[in-house]
């Protein structure tokens, strides 16, 4: 088993109902933060239910029920755009000095809706093909799928004490190196949530994590020169 693409996400795990610093209005269904090499990416994501038209009736006319839900992204990219702000959600989510230096670049996610009220008409398909900006995705809820690395994530809520544990999958599988498990509290309890896990599973988890928030770097070694490297391993 490899990594995700591009680089592991801070923290590693998808955050519920993620608040934008004074911003009162809707917040995100959840939020994700991806990065790579040179950028940081706080990936929002708006979910709708699939129940929703995009267009009235047999007409090409974009429905209202639509308008307002991408709307919500245009009030998160203004706010992102907006003075200080891009710096209050940096401290807000407590993003490590390493992955503050890179370019913040916000991404917008919208799940709305079926297929099949746009697929049978070729002029709805060109003006649903208009629709997105250049920093969002807009998809219906056919597009939604498992995904691969999805044991590898958990979901987390982040409040005023800092991260804590929401979920994890009956399938949660996690890397040997502590430093990013620490930000996030109430593994244990998250764990003990998780009612299709296999309680021997449960248990060898707990250890392992217990072991690994004492001591974060407990699976590095030494090398020759005093060079500490690690081994990346699933446990």
């Amino acid at each position: 088993m490899t990594r995700p693409p591009s680089h592991w996400p801070f923290p590693p795990a998808v955050i519920s109902k993620p608040k934008l610093p004074g911003l009162s209005d809707r917040e995100p269904d959840f939020m994700w933060i991806a990065t790579d090499s040179a950028n940081l990416y706080p990936v929002l994501i708006e979910i709708e239910t699939p129940h929703k038209p995009w267009f009235y009736g047999d007409r090409a006319e974009i429905h209202s029920s639509f308008i307002h839900a991408q709307g919500q992204l245009a009030e998160w990219r203004a706010w992102f755009n907006e003075g200080t702000n891009p710096l209050a959600f940096l401290d807000h989510y407590e993003v490590p000095d390493l992955l503050r230096r890179r370019q913040l670049a916000p991404r917008y996610v919208l799940i709305y809706g079926r297929r099949d009220d746009y697929a049978g008409s070729q002029r709805r398909l060109e003006k649903r093909a208009q629709l997105a900006r250049e920093d969002e995705r807009l998809m219906s809820f056919d597009r939604l799928t498992p995904a691969k690395y999805g044991p590898m994530l958990a979901c987390v809520a982040k409040r005023q004490d800092g991260y804590r544990a929401v979920s994890v999958p009956p399938s949660w599988t996690i890397e040997n190196d502590g430093d990013d498990y620490l930000p996030v509290q109430g593994w244990d309890s998250a764990l003990d949530a998780a009612e299709d896990m296999a309680e021997v599973r449960r248990r060898y988890l707990k250890a392992e994590l217990g072991q690994l928030l004492a001591d974060p770097h407990r699976h590095y070694q030494t090398g020759d020169g005093g060079v500490r490297f690690r081994h990346i391993r699933w446990l």
